[in-house]
C-alpha cells in the first residue's frame, strides 16, 4: 500500500496547467483571490446561486491571462457578489451539524474549515469531512459546485479556497443521495454488502440505454425552475438513476480509503468520464441549427477534472 500525500505540490506541478501569458504571476500572493475570500459570500443571491468568480479567475489564469485580463474577470464578478455575512455561531467537529445546508452559515462554517485547515492541513481536512454523514452528497449538491471548488483549491494549492469549498459543501442540499445508495456499505435492509457493486458497462452506453427509456418522459420540462429537484423527488427515477449508476464499470486504485473493485486503473476510468462528458457537452450544444452549449453538461466536464486532481491526490 501506497503513501498517501500530505502536501500539495506547488502551481508548478503537472496538476495545474500553465500556458505562458503575458506576465507571470505568483498566484499565491495574488490579492484579488484574498480579496474575494476576505469580502464575498460565496452564494451570489438568495437563491443559493454560486460565487463562479474564483473559478474563472483561475481558468484564465490557466490559459495565461495578464494581470489586466485578471483584474476585469474580478471586477466583473465582484460586481454582483453579496458581503460576506456574519458568523451566526461557532462550530466544532461536535457541534456542526447545527447548522448544516443552512446557507445563512456559510462564514461559520468557514471558520471551522480554516481552524481544520490550520490545524490539521488541507489533504487530512479534506479526506475528514467529505465522508462524514451525508457530506459526500452535499459536496455534488449544488450542480457539482463545491465539488469543482474543491477541485481549483486543490490544484492550485489554496488553502483558503479549500475552506471555502467544504463550507460551501457543509451549507449545499444533499440532493444526489437517494442515487448514491448503491455507494453505502449496506443495503436498504441494514445487511453488509462484501463489495460496493460494480458494473460492466461503459458510460456510453448506459447514457445510449437511458436516453431511450420511458421512465424518464416528461420528467422535466425546459420551462422548470427546479429541474434537479423534480428528478430527485420522482421515486421512479431515482430507482432507474440506481440502476444505472450501477452498471457503470469503475476500475478502482487501492489506498486505505477505498477497498478493491476490480482493477487497479482509476485513470482510465476517469478518462472515460472525461470524453464522455466532453462529448455530450459539446455533441448537445446544437439546437436548430444554432450552438446552446448546457450549463449543466459544462459542470459535468468540470467536474470530471476535479475527481481527475483528488484521486492524483489519493483524496
Amino acid at each position: 500500500m501506497g503513501v498517501l500525500p500530505t502536501e500539495i505540490n506547488p502551481i508548478t506541478s503537472h496538476y495545474a496547467i500553465r500556458i505562458p501569458g503575458s506576465a507571470s504571476i505568483d498566484l499565491s500572493k495574488h490579492i484579488l483571490i484574498d480579496k474575494n475570500h476576505q469580502k464575498h459570500d460565496i452564494f451570489y443571491n438568495s437563491c443559493g446561486f454560486h460565487n463562479h468568480l474564483t473559478h474563472h479567475y483561475l481558468a484564465a489564469f490557466a490559459f495565461g491571462a495578464d494581470t489586466k485580463r485578471l483584474q476585469e474577470i474580478f471586477d466583473f464578478h465582484a460586481s454582483y457578489q453579496r458581503p460576506i455575512p456574519a458568523s451566526i455561531t461557532t462550530l466544532t467537529r461536535d457541534t456542526y451539524r447545527k447548522e448544516i445546508r443552512n446557507r445563512d452559515a456559510y462564514t461559520s462554517y468557514l471558520i471551522l474549515f480554516t481552524n481544520e485547515i490550520e490545524k490539521y492541513g488541507v489533504l487530512e481536512t479534506v479526506r475528514y469531512w467529505i465522508f462524514k454523514d451525508e457530506m459526500l452528497a452535499q459536496l455534488l449538491g449544488g450542480a457539482y459546485h463545491p465539488l469543482i471548488h474543491l477541485g481549483y483549491a486543490i490544484e492550485f494549492n489554496l488553502p483558503n479556497v479549500t475552506a471555502e469549498a467544504l463550507a460551501m459543501m457543509a451549507c449545499c442540499e444533499d440532493y444526489p443521495a437517494p442515487v448514491m445508495k448503491h455507494l453505502n456499505d449496506k443495503n436498504e435492509d441494514g445487511e453488509e454488502l462484501k463489495q460496493i457493486m460494480n458494473g460492466t458497462q461503459t458510460a456510453l452506453t448506459i447514457f445510449q440505454t437511458l436516453y431511450e427509456d420511458s421512465d424518464f418522459d416528461n420528467v422535466i420540462k425546459y420551462t422548470d425552475e427546479t429541474k434537479a429537484q423534480n428528478v430527485y423527488d420522482n421515486s421512479v427515477v431515482i430507482k432507474r438513476l440506481r440502476e444505472y449508476a450501477s452498471q457503470w464499470h469503475y476500475k478502482d486504485y487501492l489506498t486505505q480509503y477505498v477497498r478493491i473493485i476490480n482493477n487497479i486503473d482509476a485513470e482510465s476510468s476517469l478518462k472515460e468520464l472525461f470524453i464522455f462528458s466532453v462529448v455530450l457537452f459539446v455533441a448537445s450544444g446544437i439546437r436548430e441549427q444554432e450552438i446552446k452549449l448546457d450549463f449543466f453538461f459544462a459542470r459535468a466536464v468540470t467536474s470530471v477534472h476535479a475527481i481527475t486532481i483528488k484521486q492524483r491526490m489519493k483524496i
